[in-house]
């Protein structure tokens, strides 16, 4: 179970920071507040900062087979530094041929490339719930993995999208869940890609009354959420 130590101003920042730097989300992780840290006297004298232990939980499930899709099996002797200078070639050059004024940095965040894009056209390059820059993402990856010495998980963003994609799913699948509760009947949610519908396994994993379970193939699967057997 990989682990480790991260510091901030205070413990919510601690985290922030450990999450960003493994490339992880809240649900994939457990906290551990070594020091909440002190402010200090006007927020400068006496400061010390907040550390925290991020404590990775294994993927079981439905939530592991989710990622696999999403990722594919990581084959040995990848070299992440090349697979990075090739994830900002792909994306320089598709962006080019879309005609779209951007700026790509990547960055490597738990094994994984990271690409992020600035742009003045942020909603065009987003597109409606993220389809177009899951449609880059795809591409990206495709392109990259076909070379055994590059191939990883490469996450494609622009204005930090997927966090704001990721905090509105985890409210949709509580909400849902509390519907599933009342009424007694199982719900079917919308076409997720794998990433997506891991993120609604893991929100409701640890909810006693609801279970969750995927549909469909391709394109079409889902998430459907139903009242557990008692």
């Amino acid at each position: 179970m990989e682990e480790k130590e991260f510091s901030g101003k205070d413990v919510e920042e601690a985290i922030e920071k450990g999450l960003r730097e493994l490339g992880l989300s809240r649900n994939d992780v457990e906290v551990k507040i070594l020091d909440e840290g002190k402010a200090g006297l006007f927020g400068l004298m006496g400061a010390s900062p907040a550390k925290i232990k991020l404590i990775v939980r294994p993927l079981k499930g439905l939530a592991a087979e989710e990622e696999r899709e999403a990722v594919g099996e990581k084959p040995s002797g990848v070299n992440l530094v090349s697979a990075q200078k090739k994830v900002k070639e792909e994306l320089d050059e598709l962006l080019k041929l879309m005609g779209m004024e951007a700026e790509v940095t990547t960055s490597l965040e738990g094994g994984r490339v990271v690409a992020d894009i600035k742009s003045e056209n942020g909603a065009i390059l987003i597109g409606k719930k993220g389809q177009t820059l899951n449609a880059l993402q795809l591409i990206v990856n495709l392109i990259v993995n076909r070379d055994e010495k590059t191939r990883t998980r490469v996450i494609v963003d622009s204005e930090s999208y997927r966090q704001r994609r990721e905090k509105a799913l985890v409210k949709m699948a509580r909400e849902v869940a509390d519907e599933v509760k009342n009424k007694g009947r199982p719900r079917e949610l919308e076409p997720m890609n794998p990433a997506e519908r891991r993120v609604i396994h893991l929100a409701l994993k640890n909810d006693k009354e609801v279970e969750t379970t995927s549909k469909g193939e391709g394109n079409f699967r889902r998430v459907v959420v139903s009242p557990k057997k008692k």
